[in-house]
């Protein structure tokens, strides 16, 4: 069995068209890892730092014959993998992580530890399996660092989340001009013109009347389905030479 390889990737975002050899790949920031598909018959690690935040992306299958690890069972909460095939092992795997794969299927021919959540098309196993729900999944997202909470002092609509800024303060919209565009005020609401029971209006907002540009505030999260870098296409390869193209995030 070929040794495996190692890859460790700082924050940013990266794509690798396969995983096709024995591999041990480490995240040590808040990362994005694309993939096109796992096959191999070596085993596989896919883990991160414990300051690390970590999101997997496979448009195919994963394919292990000796073993899958991902994640961290100390903290699985930070690790989700998304699955648009299936996730099946013959060798036992530990997975530690929020899986999604809705339309495929996660199993495993040898006894298998789940630590956070599962959410499948269908769950097969022929030598047990352990799941350990990982409760802290349940408090992911109630926190944006630098969103603004309602009612606080503001001085632009974007202060109270695209929500009107009366007289410094977030509140209910008596007008469209208070509203961040192109939101419409109905019902003391500031929402999208499709949604809105008023007639149609499309109102400019003071500073680009004025010729200035609008700062709209990021409230953090994690990726979804962030675009390929444009220099993935010549980047892209099996992980067996690895070569990757990475766009880096803030700190």
């Amino acid at each position: 069995m070929p040794r495996a390889t190692r890859l460790d990737l700082p924050c940013g975002r990266y794509y690798l068209s396969a995983i096709s050899r024995p591999s041990v790949i480490v995240a040590h920031g808040r990362t994005a890892l694309f993939v096109g598909s796992v096959d191999t018959v070596g085993p596989v690690t896919i883990t991160l730092t414990p300051d690390a935040e970590l999101d997997v992306f496979i448009a195919g299958d994963v394919s292990v014959t000796t073993g899958f690890s991902l994640g961290s069972v100390s903290y699985p909460a930070v690790t989700r993998l998304y699955l648009s095939g299936d996730l099946v092992t013959t060798g036992s795997s530990l997975i530690a992580g929020n899986v999604y794969a809705a339309s495929g299927t996660i199993g495993s021919t040898a006894h298998s530890d789940y630590y956070g959540g599962l959410l499948a098309g269908s769950f097969q196993v022929t030598a047990g399996a352990a799941v350990h729900f990982d409760t802290a999944v349940t408090n992911a997202g109630q926190e944006c660092v630098g969103a603004t909470p309602p009612n606080d002092t503001c001085s632009v609509c974007e202060d109270c989340l695209n929500q009107a800024c009366v007289g410094g303060k977030c509140g209910a919209c008596t007008m469209t001009e208070q509203c961040c565009p192109p939101l419409v005020c109905d019902n003391g609401r500031c929402i999208s013109e499709i949604n809105s029971s008023a007639a149609p209006r499309r109102v400019s907002s003071p500073a680009r009347r004025a010729g200035g540009s609008r700062t709209t505030r990021s409230t953090g999260g994690s990726p979804s389905h962030p675009p390929r870098p444009a220099s993935v296409a010549s980047a892209a390869t099996a992980l067996g030479t690895p070569r990757v193209a990475a766009t880096h995030w803030p700190a």
